[in-house]
This record gives C-alpha cells, sequence and structure tokens, in this order.
C-alpha cells in the first residue's frame, strides 16, 4: 500500500508497506488517508520553511485551552483570532481519549491548514508548559496570468487530481470556496470549467508548456494543445471515447446525450463505466489523468496491440 502527498512547493512524500493480503480499500478508508495525506502535506512544507529560514516567528501564540497570548501579521483580525481559538479547541478535542477511538471524528475536527492559512504546532517551554503556535503555511504560490493566490492554489490541486473536498480538507476552507475559486481561476484563463482546468494544471498540461512571444511589438503568451495519447483509452469502446472528449470539453450529460442522440441515462452509464475502467471518480480526475501527456495510468493494451493514432483532445 502506497501513500502520496504533496507540497505544491515542488516537494512531495511517499510512504510504502507491504500488505499481508491483497484487498480493495473503501471508499471510507481511502477518504481518511487522503486526510492524513493532507497533514503529512502540511507539515512537510512547514519542516521545509523552517529550514530556508531562520527560527520563523509564528503568527499567534495560544494556550492549550484557546486563550490567546499574541498574535500578529494576519493573526491580528477579530475573525482570525477567533477561527484559532476554535481550531485549538477542536485539536484538543481530537486527542481526547474518546475522538482516538474514532479516527474518522478526530480528523473531521483536525483540517490540513485553518482557514486556509495556519498549521498548528505544539511547543513546549523550560519549565514545560506547552503552547500552541501558529505558523502560516498555505503553499507560495505567484501567477503571472492574474490569479489570486487562492486560484492558483485550487488550481494545482485540481492538476493532482484532487476532488474539490480534497482540496477544502487540505486548505481549511469550505468546499464552497474551493468551487468559486475554481471557477474564478477557469473564467480568467479562459476555459470551460474545473475539468479543462485540472487538464491545465496537471504535471505535463499545457500550464508547463507556455512560451512568451514578441510579434509585431506585442506580447504574447502561447502555447500548442497536446495531443492524447489513444493507448490511453484503449480499454474504452469506440463510444466511451467520443464520450471522454465531450466531458473534457466541459459538456453536460443532457448536451452529450443531445449530440449522440441517445439518453441521458446511457451517457450516465457510459461516464460510470468510463470512470471504472480508468480508474477515476469525477471528470476533474479524467482531465488530470489525460493532461499528462499520455503518462496516464490506464490500463495498457496487449503486446500484440498494434500502435493506435493519435487523437486531438
Amino acid at each position: 500500500m502506497g501513500l502520496a502527498t504533496r507540497t505544491l512547493t515542488g516537494h512531495g512524500l511517499f510512504l510504502n508497506t507491504p500488505l499481508l493480503e491483497s484487498r480493495e480499500i473503501g471508499e471510507t478508508e481511502r477518504r481518511r488517508w487522503l486526510r492524513i495525506a493532507a497533514h503529512l502535506g502540511a507539515g512537510l512544507r512547514l519542516r521545509i520553511s523552517f529550514e530556508e529560514a531562520t527560527a520563523p516567528e509564528p503568527d499567534a501564540v495560544l494556550e492549550a485551552g484557546g486563550k490567546l497570548h499574541h498574535a500578529s501579521g494576519f493573526a491580528q483580525s477579530t475573525r482570525a483570532r477567533e477561527y484559532l481559538r476554535e481550531a485549538v479547541e477542536r485539536r484538543e478535542r481530537a486527542r481526547t481519549g474518546k475522538q482516538r477511538s474514532d479516527a474518522d471524528a478526530a480528523l473531521a475536527l483536525w483540517e490540513g491548514l485553518i482557514a486556509g492559512q495556519w498549521t498548528l504546532v505544539d511547543r513546549f517551554e523550560s519549565d514545560g508548559k506547552r503552547y500552541i503556535v501558529a505558523h502560516r503555511n498555505d503553499p507560495e504560490l505567484g501567477d503571472p496570468r492574474g490569479l489570486a493566490r487562492r486560484e492558483r492554489q485550487v488550481a494545482e490541486y485540481l492538476g493532482h487530481g484532487c476532488s474539490l473536498k480534497e482540496i477544502a480538507y487540505s486548505l481549511g476552507i469550505g468546499v464552497s470556496a474551493v468551487s468559486n475559486s475554481a471557477s474564478r481561476a477557469a473564467r480568467k484563463l479562459g476555459l470551460g470549467g474545473a475539468a479543462e482546468l485540472a487538464s491545465f494544471f496537471a504535471h505535463d498540461g499545457l500550464r508547463t508548456q507556455l512560451a512568451e512571444l514578441e510579434v509585431a511589438g506585442e506580447r504574447l503568451v502561447a502555447g500548442a494543445v497536446g495531443l492524447l495519447d489513444a493507448r490511453c483509452l484503449v480499454a474504452l469502446t469506440g463510444a466511451e471515447r467520443e464520450v471522454v472528449l465531450e466531458l473534457l470539453r466541459g459538456a453536460t450529460i443532457a448536451a452529450i446525450a443531445a449530440r449522440r442522440t441517445t439518453s441521458p441515462r446511457t451517457v450516465e452509464s457510459q461516464v460510470k463505466s468510463i470512470y471504472a475502467k480508468l480508474g477515476v471518480s469525477s471528470r476533474v480526475q479524467l482531465a488530470a489523468l489525460l493532461g499528462r501527456s499520455g503518462t496516464a495510468t490506464a490500463r495498457t493494451p496487449p503486446a500484440s496491440s498494434p500502435s493506435p493514432a493519435r487523437t486531438r483532445s
């Protein structure tokens, strides 16, 4: 079993362990491990920032009961202080014996970041007294195309195939806030929605292939749209491949059904089959998978199969 996590700042962590027997991981267990991965990613990002800076000062210092001793920077506002106090209280509840017996309840109390900004860390003084300090720890991501920091963070997570709920947990913000950030980012980049945004920000997506040019005295950003390697879709039927292209364009189930002169129920069945064959659960994950320049880990064709043609995405 392997667990992979990313910091969104160019670093990552992979842990694996052999299992005594082969087994399927259910959705509940999968969600639990994804949440743990979010904490590992945040911890690794903070550890690296500590190594790159000399004793970075925390934004806030609190007692285990939630009493605030110090606040600076973004933590000075009344709303931020309240977020931090509530987070400390939830964190302490998650550590009680009652909550420790229920891993999912404890994880629900302790999100990846606090209000999308802070990681809480225990600090012990020489007299043994414990304080909780809040360090700013959201990924530092600027963007020359005009994306705000949160929009770029959400876009990067989408490019890694994360769902909106997974992103919300990792950043410690609401699902609606994630959805709104994705919509704004897609609109700014002239993309059709979250699926196209995920494809754009995939590991080898168009974002990595842009070049700045000067044409007739004007500076332009240009890029070549990659070709989708049909070998990634070898497990799909011809009809399913056509549905995949419609999904990547952002078409709704109803629109796909109308174009293909079939029923929405038939399209829904085809989409379910596509997701199962490619090992994804949403069109965002599908776009991220197929946006990796043909390196997707979909089923591979038999050795005797001829090399298929390349299909434009």
